[in-house]
């Protein structure tokens, strides 16, 4: 991390899992990592986490019996959907909403870890009744319609988007120790 300055000092900071990343790091190299600040970080990774689940739908449930439901029942759609595109069949609504996007050709496993984000990210940050209401809104549309209205809505109102889920770049990562966290944030982020 310090290749021109081993001497120098590093403090890791993160939220979230970056911050559970922080606190790891920091616990696995104390000799590189002076200090971890971890804000909201999951520390104690649970791999099996019904309980998450079971709070989605108790809070969605707040707003009626069809909400979860209604939750549930387009999972199961994008499932399908899903398996379609896992099976080269290019006839789904994943590949036709990723289409001409940055998105597009996106794994099918980040592009359901996104769909469910936008239930997930609504319930759990203030926009339950919004998302309910849309979907008590739906009942009776074609499963096209529902799907454009639910990305949509995570687009617009969860903040919730398919290039944020896209592991591709990862593989795409460098790091370039001449340059300071500074200079890489001033050229990759404005």
């Amino acid at each position: 991390m310090n290749a021109d300055n081993p001497q120098r000092q590093t403090i890791v900071i993160g939220g979230s899992y970056p911050g559970a990343l922080s606190a790891w790091f920091r616990t696995r190299y104390p000799h590189i990592a002076l200090a971890s600040w971890a804000s909201s970080a999951v520390v104690q990774p649970i791999v099996e986490f019904t309980k998450f689940d079971e709070q989605v739908y108790t809070s969605s449930v707040k707003s009626g019996e069809f909400c979860p439901k209604m939750i549930l029942k387009t999972q199961d759609f994008i499932t399908i959907e899903g398996s379609k595109r896992v099976k080269g069949n290019t006839d789904n609504l994943i590949d036709l909403h990723l289409k001409d996007t940055p998105s597009a050709g996106m794994r099918t496993d980040d592009f359901m870890f996104y769909y469910a984000d936008i239930f997930v990210e609504s319930v759990q940050y203030g926009n339950r009744t919004k998302l309910c209401d849309l979907l008590k809104s739906l009942e009776g549309n074609s499963w096209a319609e529902i799907f454009k209205a639910i990305t949509d809505f995570g687009s617009k109102v969860a903040n919730v988007n398919p290039p944020d889920y896209d592991t591709r770049e990862l593989a795409k990562t460098e790091i370039d120790f001449q340059k300071n966290a500074r200079q890489w944030t001033y050229q990759y982020c404005t």
